[in-house]
């Protein structure tokens, strides 16, 4: 999550991208590989936000992907492993025998201020203790140990570029899986890329970059859910609740959450999201006289998404419904078509003088469908359509238009004095 400016609104905060010249709000620059990333410029004030009008009001980030230069072929392979943990114990908490001994403690003293005498508090401490911290068949339990793992990931890339005076290219294909900390997360992305840049004539060029990514993703929940990693770890489990019983199936008689072991969820619910984007630009330029440019790109951004949802008829999260799926499917698609006529010229070596005129035109759709099912016949076949109950079904679609009219015109002296 990046923010610029602070939280400036109840809906979007977020910064607006702005990808080799072409504007876009897909925040979820994990379609983009950062290996083809050349250079990025925040824009944080407001004169130099202002050709992009309200867009800009939480900031601005410039991102400019890589060319090719002129020279011979240029080959590059890459290959990274790496591995991940937590950068700090997260929210340390008691052992088995301290939690035991802390609540031991606490019965004793209570008892004693209830007047108690000492025989009595302690003999009610050893009949109780086991009620609220037992020792377990197997011994204390660490939680974090059957939730969170080390992480993982391994990339493989390889690019090549070059080319001539007037043509010059860069492509490149790579391959991320990544293993998160959490036994249920990881990514998986495939991305391909190639820009290319054609000088047709001295005042002609023409120029296309077009990108694919396809990423399949397991997530998990971050909330505050009974069976979420990180809340039942350090907020609901305790040392004192077995992961499995002495027979080998799964507890379900846990202190604090009862049926709701968030290791058998792991087990069987899953939540998955496939995302396949492509962002494709083609630019043309032509210089009427020295300075005097005139530059149209027209772009493409197309992204289809999907995801399912699955809670298993044997988990705490499930078994009410008998099981239940959700997927959603969602199409966004963006077309821009933008010119903009540009002179720069200096008069008597000290006054500069920069002027812009342009006209964009951006037209959005997207299409949103999704449902949920329950009561499923058996957990092995749980796509959606084997659910016996539809619970819910909903679906919107939207389409917008927006035209723009863009005017600068900056002066400077002697690059000190600047109006604009």
């Amino acid at each position: 999550m990046v923010r610029i400016r602070g939280i400036n609104t109840v809906n979007d905060n977020g910064p607006l991208y702005v990808i080799d010249g072409v504007s876009t709000r897909n925040q979820d620059l994990s379609s983009l590989n950062p290996n083809d990333i050349e250079s990025m410029q925040v824009l944080k004030d407001a004169s130099s936000a202002a050709i992009y009008g309200a867009q800009a009001a939480n900031g601005v980030i410039l991102i400019t992907t890589k060319k090719g230069k002129t020279g011979k072929a240029s080959i590059s392979l890459k290959a990274d492993w790496g591995f991940s943990d937590f950068a700090m114990d997260y929210r340390p908490t008691l052992s088995g025998a301290e939690r035991r001994e802390y609540i031991y403690n606490g019965m004793v003293l209570g008892q004693q201020r209830s007047g108690k005498s000492d025989a009595d508090a302690i003999a009610y401490a050893d009949k109780n203790i086991d009620k609220y911290a037992p020792v377990p068949w197997c011994g204390y339990t660490d939680w974090g140990d059957y939730l969170f793992k080390k992480g993982s990931h391994s990339s493989y890339e390889a690019s090549i570029s070059g080319g001539t005076d007037k043509f010059k290219y860069y492509s490149s294909l790579s391959y991320l899986n990544q293993e998160g900390i959490v036994k249920t997360s990881g990514l998986e992305r495939i991305t391909g890329r190639l820009n290319v840049d054609f000088q047709a004539t001295d005042k002609l060029k023409f120029g296309a970059n077009i990108m694919f990514t396809n990423l399949n993703q397991d997530v998990y929940s971050e909330g505050t859910g009974y069976t979420a990693p990180f809340y039942s770890s350090v907020s609901k489990l305790t040392p004192s609740d077995p992961v499995y019983n002495e027979d080998g199936s799964y507890n379900q008689d846990l202190i604090s959450l009862s049926r709701r072991n968030p290791v058998l969820a792991q087990e069987y619910n899953y939540q998955r999201e496939y995302v396949t984007r492509m962002f494709n630009t083609i630019n043309a330029e032509y210089e009427f006289i020295k300075d005097l440019k005139l530059k149209s790109i027209l772009s493409y951004d197309y992204n289809i998404s999907k995801g399912k949802e699955w809670k298993d008829s044997r988990t705490s999260d499930g078994e009410k419904n008998n099981g239940g799926a959700e997927k959603a499917y969602s199409e966004y698609n963006k077309l821009v078509w933008s010119n903009q006529l540009t002179y720069k010229t200096t008069i008597q070596k000290d006054h500069n003088l920069d002027a812009l005129v342009g006209y964009e035109i951006d037209s959005k759709y997207n299409d949103f469908l999704s449902g949920y099912a329950t009561n499923f016949l058996t957990p092995i076949k749980n796509d959606i359509a084997n659910g016996q109950t539809l619970e819910s079904i909903d679906g919107s679609s939207k389409r917008s238009r927006m035209v723009s009219y863009i005017t600068r015109l900056n002066y400077d002296y002697k690059n000190k004095y600047k109006a604009g």
